[in-house]
């Protein structure tokens, strides 16, 4: 398998506005394909000094934006739930390729770290992207073993299921819904958060074993 890292400037992007206007940093939590060609993304937002209201209109008043909506923040950070009309974005979404993490930059570009199973994957989803108008350059490819990459895909999952509340009494999100979330059945999930789950718990206990 491989990690890739492309940086991407999309056209008129709602989060390269964003970053601009306010100087403020984000990471996009989730993505999901929206409608024929869209995504729909939770982001997570430092606001810093900005005010949430002001930050909403903006990302609002993009062309590309079809709604967003954004959390009460707590302790300088919110979640917005973007839906747009992104070619890019779309792209992405229904690649061959797994997106790990991706964040801003201070001059606008996103940075994506992808897992993919070879080059080909890559090199089609950075043609794909050029035709939707982006700047696309390849920061670093390399090959990672299998146990690496599936580290990384159980250390997002796991993540994510905190972020998204599965862990709380009641649950705010249903394994049901992880599972929709990164394409994979229900049995999966919880096979890759039992092991996840069994990697924290393991790494807690040694290091209280040890002092």
């Amino acid at each position: 398998m491989l990690d890739a890292e492309l940086l991407v400037r999309i056209p008129r992007n709602w989060m390269s506005e964003v970053t601009e206007r306010f100087g403020l940093r984000m990471r996009i939590v989730d993505r999901k394909a929206y409608g024929s060609h869209g995504v729909q993304d939770l982001v997570e937002l430092e606001l810093g000094e900005a005010e949430p209201g002001e930050v909403l209109q903006v990302i609002r008043g993009n062309a590309f934006v079809a709604r967003a909506s954004l959390n009460p923040p707590e302790r300088g950070r919110a979640l917005a739930n973007v839906s747009t009309r992104c070619m890019a974005c779309h792209a992405l979404a229904t690649s061959a390729c797994f997106l790990v993490r991706a964040n801003t930059r201070p001059d606008g570009l996103l940075d994506w770290e992808l897992i993919a199973d070879d080059r080909d994957a890559v090199s089609s989803l950075a043609g794909r992207l050029k035709k939707a108008g982006c700047e696309v350059t390849l920061g670093h490819l390399k090959e990672v073993e299998d146990e690496e990459a599936l580290t990384r895909r159980q250390e997002e999952i796991l993540r994510l299921a905190f972020e998204r509340g599965y862990f709380d009494y009641p649950k705010r999100v249903s394994i049901r819904d992880l599972a929709a979330t990164f394409h994979v059945s229900i049995s999966t999930i919880s096979e890759i958060l039992r092991k996840g789950q069994t990697k924290v718990f393991s790494s807690y206990f040694a290091e209280k074993k040890g002092t």
